[in-house]
């Protein structure tokens, strides 16, 4: 006799049978709203936010409030490892959530409410509800922010890890700003250690400040808000050793102050005039082009641009002292202060793009925000230059990291750039380099339709 098995049927039931579901802070209208993992699941809406290759956070709306999920599709050898290794003991990346929030709130470190946690297979659940507010990373964005906070928010930062808790993930899209004060989330890579080790605070305060990078705060300011955070983190002492392992705050705030833009226009004319030979090789624009350099510089760009190839520069960068350098040598030069990545002017509003010497100092989120922007301002061509990762400079950058060095200097793969400029609608691309893979400058070319013939 032949059986017929409804497969649809019976998997619900099946994945009944090896679910986990715990309920925690839960309220009666929540513990009636998510009785089971399955509940919880089919409850589930968009996604809160991109999500990444491990873990994804989707929207559940009930009752009239919000809870996010968090989703762990699996917990990687090396954070099990942790997990088994390090306080809070436990196995999946869910169950760490719970128990580093657990922690938190018993030292009185406001967290999200913790409503359950669950495990089907591989993948584990962590249901939380909403926090109110916004995160200080938004406020910084719309400008609600004071730099009289960055005091109280060091402080709440520092109390964290002097209640016993190390959150080396910790960031300003992190933190909340509550009508009751700061809260936090994100806790998974969280763990129990009564005096964070150096490299946990440097890890840490690298995630702040890739956080905050591009919100238009100072190096001094970002100084003192450390200062505060250390002290108040029982590490006020180890001060020097941790900031000497993090890499620049910025790229245009050191030139600021101390004469150091001028010394910066006049330094290495060696290297300069290779650079421009360079440049030469690879200019794709026509005479009569107009031409934006950002970030400009102190204008080592404007006499190639304006008198060798004949076109219009226009230079751009956030350095107010490096635009009066350019301003001191041609008063009727056209500048503008700007970010690279929110550059002032319109789609297709420069024949040219040129980004020479920058994306070097950026970590890869930073320069694709770079490079798409360029490519939305340039109607025909953007040159890029970057450092290539197989070059004898960088084997030597990469020794002095292993040794404990900050790394200060970042490099892309020509396919990568490639990558970012293909979706932005520029097809056709060349590289040169001076010494390829001897030394680590390269200049990447892309036009848009057809390539255009220099």
């Amino acid at each position: 006799m032949q059986v017929i098995v409804d497969r649809q049927a019976v998997a619900p039931r099946m994945s009944d049978v090896s679910d986990t579901w715990s309920l925690l802070d839960a309220s009666e209208t929540e513990a009636a709203a998510f009785p089971t993992l399955a509940a919880v699941i089919e409850a589930a809406g968009e996604l809160a936010a991109p999500p990444n290759r491990w873990r994804e956070v989707r929207i559940v709306d009930r009752a009239g409030h919000r809870y996010y999920l968090k989703v762990f599709h699996r917990t990687q050898t090396k954070n099990r490892l942790r997990n088994a290794l390090t306080a809070p003991r436990c196995t999946l990346d869910a169950d760490r959530e719970a128990a580093v929030a657990r922690a938190l709130s018993s030292a009185g470190v406001p967290v999200a409410r913790q409503v359950g946690v669950g495990r089907r297979g591989r993948t584990s659940y962590y249901l939380c509800a909403a926090l109110e507010g916004e995160s200080v990373a938004s406020l910084r964005r719309d400008g609600r922010w004071r730099a009289s906070d960055d005091r109280d928010l060091a402080e709440f930062c520092g109390s964290i890890a002097a209640a016993g808790i190390v959150l080396t993930d910790l960031s300003a899209d992190h933190v909340f700003v509550t009508p009751d004060g700061f809260a936090v989330i994100d806790l998974h890579n969280g763990r129990q250690r009564r005096h964070p080790k150096r490299r946990e605070w440097v890890r840490m305060l690298r995630r702040f400040a890739r956080s905050v990078r591009g919100l238009d705060v100072s190096r001094r300011r970002a100084l003192r808000f450390v200062a505060r955070l250390l002290d108040r983190g029982g590490a006020g002492g180890q001060f020097r050793a941790i900031v000497e392992r993090l890499p620049p705050f910025d790229t245009h705030g050191r030139y600021d102050t101390g004469q150091r833009s001028a010394r910066y226009r006049d330094r290495n004319p060696e290297r300069a005039a290779r650079e421009v030979a360079l440049l030469r090789r690879a200019w794709p624009g026509r005479p009569g082009d107009v031409v934006a350099d950002v970030p400009c510089g102190a204008g080592r760009l404007a006499p190639f641009v304006a008198r060798d190839r004949d076109a219009t520069w226009i230079g751009g960068d956030r350095s107010a002292a490096m635009l009066h350098e350019v301003l001191a040598v041609d008063p009727n030069a056209w500048v503008v202060q700007c970010d690279t990545g929110r550059l002032p002017f319109p789609d297709h509003g420069v024949n040219g793009a040129v980004v020479f010497r920058l994306l070097h100092h950026l970590e890869r989120g930073a320069a694709e925000r770079t490079v798409r922007e360029a490519a939305r301002v340039a109607a025909d061509w953007v040159l890029v230059s970057f450092f290539h990762p197989i070059s004898g400079h960088n084997v030597s950058r990469s020794l002095r990291a292993i040794a404990g060095k900050a790394r200060t200097r970042h490099t892309l793969w020509p396919h990568l750039i490639r990558r970012w400029m293909r979706a932005a609608g520029f097809e056709h691309a060349h590289f040169v380099a001076e010494s390829p893979y001897r030394r680590d400058l390269w200049i990447g070319v892309f036009s848009r339709g057809a390539p255009r013939h220099r």
